[in-house]
């Protein structure tokens, strides 16, 4: 016999402006289970194989390179120094500029000083290039020159070559030039302190002995390299001293020369003497001809106008005329001869001008010739090392967590780079 059917519950009426509700079935409301992380991890895989694959393999290189950084690498020891460039004071060039021009005025005295100090400083490469030298030195310190030199030495192989570092870490045996080059600029630095204007050295080598002992090399070079710049600066300032000077000597012989011609010109030509002789001279011959021509008159009235003595009057006169007219002749040509005197006056003071000149040009030369002189002699550059060459106690770890994170952001940021390449590749199919 078969039991009654329950009766239906009477719907409930939806209230105006609601929804109405919905009858659930009893029985058929399952429990949810959460899924694991094992389960989803094993529902990712299948799909994502090349991103699971690359993510895996930058993990690898993680833990690999991790366990040769921290494990097998060699250790490195760190010494540093720190020197600065010092130029002493040059009191001896001042006291030479005003023991050379001491009996000229303040104003010359100046004037020779700033024209030879021109001379021996401008782009010798000397004092005034002081600022330079610091980055030139620490240029030439991480230059493939002075990679050179240390391989000739063979300072490089017997330090940096050793068996007992690891293989990866070693300057090979046989490297080249442009290795070794590589391989010192990751073991050295040397740079300028812009704030203070010294020299920074740093090297990294493998035991501290090798470090201590190379930058010791190192403040050695630059106080060669520091030498060679000041000798080769001043050597061109004396050279170029010296050169003006025998210029300013050839001109200043010239001048002389051409003021002796001009006073052997003036002495032989004295223009005030021959303007007052020729004018006694044509005053004496014009008063006697006007006698002759008196006498002359009393004769002809007196006496027969062809007589004797008339004769020889009239032949008197006719004489001092020609006397009087070459008189008139020399000072008319006299006149010429004052302008042309006056003319080598001016020429001769002209040329004494240029003698002086000259003769300031030699003396500005001689004062630069023996202030190079004396800066030859002088040792005005010093290498002062406040910081010396630490031996280090200790290796350093902070570079061994620097390049593992190095290459671990690296591993990973190629894994992203993969996964966007293969996401572009899978999207474009579609």
């Amino acid at each position: 016999m078969t039991q009654a059917a329950k009766p239906k519950p009477p719907a409930k009426k939806a209230k105006e402006g609601g929804f109405a509700p919905v009858a659930i079935p009893v029985g058929t409301v399952a429990a949810a289970t959460p899924r694991t992380f094992q389960t989803r991890l094993r529902e990712f895989v299948p799909k994502h194989l090349f991103v699971t694959a690359a993510l895996a393999l930058a993990v690898v290189v993680s833990i690999v390179y991790g366990f040769y950084v921290f494990v097998v690498s060699s250790n490195l020891y760190i010494s540093e120094a720190r020197f600065a460039l010092r130029l002493s004071q040059q009191a001896a060039t001042g006291e030479l500029l005003a023991a050379v021009s001491k009996d000229s005025s303040g104003k010359d005295e100046a004037s020779l000083a700033r024209s030879a100090m021109s001379l021996i400083k401008g782009g010798s490469g000397g004092d005034d290039d002081f600022e330079q030298n610091p980055f030139v030195i620490t240029n030439f310190l991480m230059s493939r020159a002075f990679v050179q030199e240390l391989r000739q030495q063979g300072w490089l192989k017997e330090r940096f070559s050793l068996p007992s570092v690891d293989y990866l870490s070693r300057l090979p045996a046989d490297a080249t030039l442009e290795e070794m080059w590589r391989f010192w600029m990751r073991h050295a630095m040397a740079a300028v302190d812009r704030r203070s204007n010294t020299i920074v050295l740093k090297v990294w080598g493998f035991t501290p002995e090798d470090a201590q002992a190379t930058v010791e090399l190192m403040i050695r070079r630059s106080e060669v390299l520091l030498n060679d710049l000041e000798t080769r600066g001043r050597r061109d300032a004396l050279d170029r001293a010296q050169q003006e000077l025998n210029l300013a000597n050839e001109e200043y012989a010239k001048k002389l020369q051409q003021i002796s011609e001009m006073r052997q010109v003036l002495a032989t030509v004295d223009p005030k003497e021959a303007a007052t002789a020729a004018q006694n001279s044509l005053t004496r011959f014009e008063g006697e001809r006007i006698l002759m021509q008196r006498e002359l008159q009393v004769l002809q009235t007196a006496e027969n106008s062809n007589s004797p003595s008339a004769a020889m009057l009239r032949q008197r006169a006719k004489s001092l005329v020609s006397e009087v007219d070459g008189l008139r002749d020399r000072i008319t040509g006299y006149e010429a001869d004052v302008r042309a005197a006056v003319n080598a006056l001016e020429a001769y003071e002209e040329l004494d001008l240029n003698r002086r000149f000259a003769l300031t040009r030699v003396q500005t030369s001689t004062l630069a010739v023996e202030s190079a002189s004396q800066l030859m002699r002088e040792h005005t550059y010093f290498i002062y090392t406040f910081i010396a060459p630490s031996l280090p106690v200790e290796a350093s770890q902070a570079w061994r967590y620097q390049q593992w994170l190095l290459v671990t952001f690296l591993a990973f940021v190629a894994w992203l780079g993969a996964i966007t390449c293969a996401t572009l590749n899978h999207d474009s199919r579609y």
